[in-house]
């Protein structure tokens, strides 16, 4: 109870308020976690070790969310406990698990977010931690993985792989990793290796015992749990064998034979049998199919037989070894299908010497086999033991003895070995050890027409005296006459006197098979070969010698002078044209000379035939020598020519070209009538040989080749020495060709007591006056350099040279030349490395093929050493409006010569013409502003830069005629944007005149937070730098609740505007919306309390709260809204909680409300900004919350108990239980709600932690008719007899549930009404007592006993005549106060179960 007391005094006590328990919500469950998963089905369960907090846990509260994020709150409607945010459930504070259906939820396979919490009295406790559990069900389910996979094993190791399982696997749960499974090698317990690298798919079990089996069996771990085991995989702790060394024992045509032989190790594992593959061409990487019949060989076998497909053929044979770890390595061995050679034909001799033999070894049929070698068997000379040599050189036919004894009998035999073997020996050959001479040396000692005389020089004579010889001739080299030369070949001359060396050779027709071997008649060489032969008969023949037969050269004409200087001479020489019909090939020369005195001639030999000039160096000036030659040929040398007198003395110097002196009268037409002169000229730097010049010889005509065609003596003019440089005059016309305009050739020589000297070069001179001097221009120039241009003139008809360039050195100085340029297409020059800013003469002459113009200079006569300024960059746009553009450029580089002005053009047409904008600019002024332009239109610019020497134009410039944008003057902070918060601040602002330029975007600039300057950089976070609209945008990243200040730009195409005022916003914004709001009491007193929790205040305190509660029900009968704020209250307030009394609330009425909060930032008072959603009007499923109402909680039923056992007619059944209670028939039990809206809610279950509510609450439809003591019923059926059923049921008015109707739930049996017991007799010993005796039921319908009710008189039924005992008596001693023995009375018994009572038996109780 409360009172309310002021100065004056207190208010009588409020009413007894409804009980408050003294509690706070319970603690957070722990723990909560994943019990069991399916993929269509999660089973979560959890534990609670913390403090209820004062009060009893009433219900558990199951939040469920399907993103993790979003989740039910309290108030929220709910459709099947469910909404857009997850699902809401509540159950029984015994039952601590819960069943998700995932795929009623769509979650197959999918995480489900899950929250516990504990409800009492005091409210709902702290939820636990987030659950994320997947639905889905263990890897591999409903089958198990795969066996593992042996991957390598040894004696001291076994590796197993297995695969990695996919998504469908894991029914999309998360991998965990392997549970693998391992044995001790000896059948025994398993062991478990936890593998968490889900990446991991192999596993090396080390530490084996060599030979053991190990099994191995594997589950997969998901996030859900474990896969079933796999099946089991043997593997036996040993390596394969090691590869086996393969003999080949032998071969044959159709057969290979062979055997094996282990070097290695077993493994650790005998092995048990052998396989045999096969492969034709080597490549036995991958063996696929064993060979037929050997692919279980025993493991002891000594040889086996592979059976040959083909003959001829190359076959592979590789060989395993089989373990009880598998097939080892393969021992390879190649071998060829084929039988050994046949026997060879017997060695024959082939020669022999003192001390060897050689004989002849081949091979016979080698049955397709390829050869390898010959073994060479010989014996001692004297019928002794064999010795063996082996030829390895395949291709080697003969062999050669060494070391043998002179003289002796050597008897030799030999085998032919292939790659698969040797065959039988060869038939025996005897040889003696004896050599035939030694080819001789020939060589040819003269030769004739007709003949060649050849000699030569014996060799070794082989051990035995020489007895004569044979020469041997043939026309090829190749023939002897008739084929390769041998001992056997048809000697050409046979010699007896084994003391003659020298034979004459015919070369007559009849010698040589009537061919003619003479001179050009034969076009070819004769070969010859000499024989020595002695008692081992003819030798070896010399090496062949070549010759031909012709006669030697002839006489050659006498050596010619070429040139010659003051210690040398050049002559030329060759062979006569009639040596041609010799046939010989020349071989050189030799030149033969004296010593200038008639003396001995020295010799020099010229092998080079091409070379037929020859220079004599080191003789003496002006001594005369005698000069003579030989011609030599292959066949012999020629008679020595005559003598060439020569005296020694160097020519004189060829004189420089001839070149133009000058020329006059000639005309410009092709007159001949008219005499053109023309005078050249040449100068002389050379030597003169060593004598004086006379003269100088002057040759000209009008074409190349007629020129070059004169000799010596055909000089046009003959000059006398003594003019210096020597010059010349000639008539143009007098010069074969038409007119006088023509081209002359020139070339000159000096005259010395010596000869005509060297001729100049040619030069070629065109008749005509020289041209007229160019024009010439200043073009350009640098700090270091001037460029000029320039332009011939007349040429008169002459052909354009080059130019001739003259220059001053800028100091006032004489004119030099500085260069030609003779490139006749370019009219410029370049004079570089100039001093800055100084005036240089320049003169400019034409030179063509007739002489030089007379100079010509640019304007001034001279240019300046700077260039032209460097080009401007294009002018830039300064501050504009729509009529007016502000021009803005930067001086150039002057490039050596001082600006002096700038000139500005416009033009209307983009560049075609221009208009220079007012007067020129001083070379100070770098910007300037046009008016009068008109908006929107885009005009080109352009400013030209002078200096002292030009002028040179920018870049062009492209501007539109419009300004930039104007002052923002609205910016303003949206403290209700969705955006804006703690951190961040929402902005929006009107756009401003954008001065006719295209809007490009805004830059929103602001400072620290921290009072400092704002910010020359725009803030990042806005994102408007090239969006126009909309004109808002958040600022992001500030720090929580700071003051900042801000300004923003707006930006067209013509740039950025000018930035607002300065203002102030605080990172914050108003009070989040109210998510949390709760009705948890209502009463008829009445009122009505409705809680919240504070919303984020998003950057600033909440000062204040406004709600709005409004009815529901009756809506007609007068206002409906009521304010709950600042206006009503009379203060602002910060309460989470608002308490609704009379007249706000009426008795049996409904009502929402909704809630907003304050702070500084707003929300404004007409904005519907913040509200939250209106308090839920719909009933919860515990009834635990008035939902608006102004009503009380309703009584519970009464009377409830199973329902045939207050009902007098009707038998229990055995598969059903019906319950039955009274209802309630007041307002003041139904919590002053209308009875029409009375409602019962029955759970049942099989236990008490699975009852459940039991479809609908039921209304008055399910009442009884009278006259039964209870009002309501209902009916659990198909149950089975015996089976126990607990029952509870609640009242629900509009709102609320009442307490439970019993404590604890009814335990219900179905069972059918038991049999009654039989009253055997009643026996009366004393007064007030009587014995009573019964026999039990002979039924008792599937129900336990649970007493005997005994009873005495005619009313039965009335209790104030009953007594009870225990299900285990039959019999009593009943003390009944009262009790006559001496008179008659009727004693009743019946029997009672769960499923109620059985029927009164009656027993007469007679007096003794």
């Amino acid at each position: 109870m409360i009172k309310v007391c002021t100065v004056v005094g207190c208010s009588p006590r409020s009413d007894i308020s409804a009980p408050i328990v003294a509690a706070s919500p319970p603690e957070a469950p722990v723990p909560v976690y994943a019990e069991s998963s399916t993929d269509t089905q999660l089973s979560v369960a959890w534990g609670f070790a913390g403090s209820n907090g004062g009060a009893p846990i009433l219900m558990w509260r199951v939040l469920l969310s399907f993103d993790g994020d979003n989740w039910v709150s309290d108030g929220e409607a709910l459709t099947d406990n469910c909404n857009a945010n997850g699902c809401l459930f509540e159950q029984d504070v015994n039952d601590v698990n819960f069943d998700i259906d995932c795929q009623e939820y769509g979650r197959t396979m999918q995480v489900v977010w899950v929250r516990i919490a504990g409800r009492s009295v005091a409210g709902v406790g702290r939820y636990s931690r987030t659950l994320a559990a997947r639905c889905s069900d263990v890897p591999y389910a409903p089958g198990q993985p795969a066996v593992p996979v042996r991957v390598s094993s040894s004696m001291h190791h076994v590796t197993v792989s297995w695969p990695t399982p996919t998504e469908a696997d894991l029914h999309m749960a998360l991998h965990s990793g392997y549970k693998l499974w391992i044995d001790d090698g000896a059948n025994g317990p398993f062991q478990a290796v936890h593998l968490t690298d889900t990446l991991q798919t192999t596993f090396t079990k080390t530490g084996t015992h060599a030979g053991a089996e190990y099994r191995f069996k594997m589950q997969y771990l998901s996030e859900v749990g474990e896969s079933a085991e796999s099946g089991v995989l043997a593997a036996v702790a040993a390596a394969p064998p090691d590869a086996p060394l393969v003999n080949i024992v032998s071969t044959s045509d159709t057969d290979i034979e062979f055997g094996v032989e282990l070097r290695g190790s077993t493994g650790g594992s005998p092995i048990t049998h052998w396989v045999v593959y096969m492969s034709q061409d080597g490549f036995l990487d991958n063996p696929t199919v064993p060979v037929a019949g050997l692919d279980n060989i025993p493991a002891n076998f000594q040889t086996r037989t592979f059976s040959c497909p083909a003959q001829a053929v190359y076959y592979s044979l590789r060989i395993h070894g089989v373990n009880a770890a598998g097939m080892g390595a393969g021992g390879i061995a190649k071998t060829k299908c084929a039988d050994k050679p046949d026997k060879p034909p017997a060695p024959t001799r082939v020669t022999s010497t003192a001390n060897t033999v050689t004989i002849n070894i081949r091979p016979n049929n080698l049955h397709d086999a390829y050869l390898t070698g010959f073994r060479i068997y010989a014996d001692d000379g004297a019928d002794g033991p064999w010795s063996v040599d082996t030829v390895l050189d395949t291709t080697q036919r003969t062999f050669t003895k060494y070391g043998l004894s002179p003289g002796l009998p050597y008897r030799f035999k030999y085998q032919v070995v292939s790659e698969v073997g040797a065959s039988v020996f060869s038939d025996i050959e005897t040889h003696y050890s004896a050599a035939t001479p030694d080819g001789p040396t020939v060589y040819v000692t003269g030769t004739d027409q007709d003949s060649i005389y050849l000699a030569w020089t014996p060799g070794f004579h082989g051990g035995a005296p020489v007895t004569g010889w044979r020469v041997y001739g043939s026309k090829t080299g190749l023939t002897w006459p008739d084929g390769e030369w041998t001992t056997a070949s048809a000697a050409m001359y046979t010699i007896g006197d084994p003391t003659v060396y020298s034979q004459r050779i015919s070369c007559l027709p009849e010698f040589w098979n009537d061919v003619d071997v003479r001179g050009t008649a034969y076009d070819g060489y004769l070969y010859f070969k000499v024989s020595g032969v002695n008692a081992a008969g003819i030798g070896e023949a010399s090496d062949a010698y070549r010759f031909r037969c012709s006669a030697p050269p002839v006489q050659p004409a006498i050596p010619q002078k070429v040139s010659g200087t003051a210690s040398s001479i050049t002559i030329s020489y060759g062979p006569r044209p009639e040596d041609a019909n010799s046939g010989a090939i020349y071989t050189g020369y030799k030149i033969l000379y004296d010593d200038g005195y008639s003396g001995d001639y020295s010799e020099v030999k010229i092998t080079q035939t091409s070379t037929t000039q020859y220079t004599i160096g080191g003789l003496t000036a002006g001594l005369q020598y005698r000069i003579r030659v030989r011609v030599l040929s292959e066949v012999g040398e020629s008679p020595l020519s005559d003598p060439l007198l020569a005296t020694i003395g160097a020519d004189a110097d060829p004189p420089s070209q001839v070149y133009y002196v000058s020329s006059q009268n000639c005309p410009e037409d092709d007159g001949r009538d008219v005499d053109c002169e023309l005078t050249v000229g040449w100068d002389f730097p050379g030597s003169n040989g060593g004598a004086a010049i006379q003269s100088w010889y002057l040759y000209y005509a009008g074409t190349f080749a007629e020129l070059m065609a004169k000799t010596a003596d055909q000089r046009q003019q003959e000059i006398v020495a003594a003019a210096s440089p020597p010059t010349a005059t000639l008539l143009c016309r007098n010069v074969d060709g038409d007119g006088n305009q023509k081209y002359v050739y020139f070339r000159a020589a000096a005259v010395t007591p010596v000869g005509v000297g060297r001729y100049s070069g040619v030069s070629r001179i065109f008749c005509a006056n020289r041209p007229d001097a160019p024009t010439v221009q200043d073009q350009d120039g640098t700090a270091t350099s001037v460029t000029v241009t320039f332009r011939e003139q007349n040429l008169y008809k002459a052909v354009l040279v080059g130019y001739k360039i003259y220059m001053s050195d800028g100091l006032g100085g004489r004119m030099t030349y500085r260069g030609m340029v003779e490139d006749t297409s370019q009219r410029y020059y370049t004079a570089t490395g100039l001093i800055t800013d100084r005036s240089y003469a320049i003169q400019v002459t034409v030179v063509t093929t007739a002489g030089e113009s007379l100079p010509g200079s640019p304007a001034g006569g001279s240019v300046r050493s700077c260039g032209f300024p460097a080009k401007p960059s294009a002018p830039a746009r300064g501050a504009s409006t729509r009529n007016s553009v502000e021009l803005i450029w930067q001086a150039p580089a002057d490039n050596g010569c001082p600006m002096t002005s700038y000139e500005v053009y416009r033009s209307e047409d983009l560049g075609t013409t221009w208009v220079l904008q007012g007067a020129p600019l001083a070379y100070t002024t770098l910007r300037t502003t046009i008016a009068g332009l008109t908006p929107k239109v885009i005009y080109a610019w352009k400013v030209k830069a002078c200096n002292a020497r030009a002028c040179t134009d920018s870049e062009l410039a492209y501007m539109k005629a419009a300004g930039q944008p104007a002052t923002i003057t609205t910016l303003a902070q949206e403290v209700e944007a969705s955006t804006a918060g703690a951190y961040s601040i929402a902005l929006s602002w009107v756009a401003p005149d954008m001065e006719d330029g295209i809007p490009i975007g805004y830059k929103v600039y602001r400072n620290d937070g921290a009072g400092g300057d704002v910010s020359d950089h725009s803030d990042p976070t806005c994102g408007l730098d090239t969006r126009p609209a909309p004109q808002r945008c958040t600022v992001t990243g500030l720090q929580y609740g700071r003051w900042y200040t801000f300004q923003v730009a707006a930006i067209n195409e013509v740039g950025e505007g000018p930035r607002s005022a300065e203002q102030q916003f605080r990172a914050a914004a108003v009070p989040a919306t109210i998510t949390t709001l709760a009705n948890p009491e209502g009463n008829t007193f009445p009122s009505l309390t409705f809680t919240w929790g504070a919303p984020n205040s998003r950057g600033a305190a909440i000062t204040n709260y406004d709600g709005q509660l409004e009815r529901v029900t009756n809506v007609d009968a007068g206002p409906v809204l009521v304010e709950w704020n600042t206006a009503t209250r009379g203060q602002d307030s910060t309460d989470l909680q608002v308490i609704f009394t009379a007249p706000d609330v009426a008795v049996g009425e409904q009502y929402r409300f909704r809630v907003r909060g304050y702070n500084e930032q707003g929300p404004a008072i007409a904005s519907q900004w913040g509200w939250s959603d209106w308090s839920s009007t719909t009933p919860n499923a515990a009834g635990d919350s008035p939902v608006g109402w102004t009503l009380d909680k309703p009584n519970p039923p009464t009377a409830f108990g199973r329902a045939s056992d207050l009902m007098p007619t009707g038998d229990p059944k055995a598969t059903e239980i019906t319950v039955g209670w009274v209802g309630v028939t007041a307002a003041a039990d139904l919590g002053q709600d209308a009875l029409e809206n009375c409602q019962y809610e029955v759970y049942a279950g099989f236990s008490v932690d699975t009852m459940t509510p039991q479809g609908a609450k039921l209304d008055a439809a399910t009442a009884l008719a009278a006259p039964y003591p209870q009002t309501h019923y209902f009916t659990v059926g198909n149950l089975e007899p015996g089976q126990h059923v607990y029952f509870q049921v609640y009242t629900w008015n509009s709102a609320w549930r009442s307490l439970a109707a019993v404590t604890p739930p009814l335990d219900l049996i179905a069972a059918s009404k038991p049999g009654k017991p039989t009253i055997k007799s009643a026996v009366s010993t004393a007064a007030g007592s009587v014995d009573i005796a019964w026999e039990i039921p002979t039924d008792d319908g599937g129900a336990p006993l649970l007493e005997y009710v005994l009873a005495y008189g005619v009313a039965p039924d009335d209790e104030n005549f009953q007594t009870t005992v225990g299900p285990g008596e039959t019999l009593v001693t009943w003390e009944i106060n009262g009790f006559d023995a001496a008179a008659a009375e009727t004693f009743h018994i019946r029997a009672r179960t769960n499923a109620g009572y059985s029927e009164w038996d009656n027993f007469a109780y007679n007096t003794p």
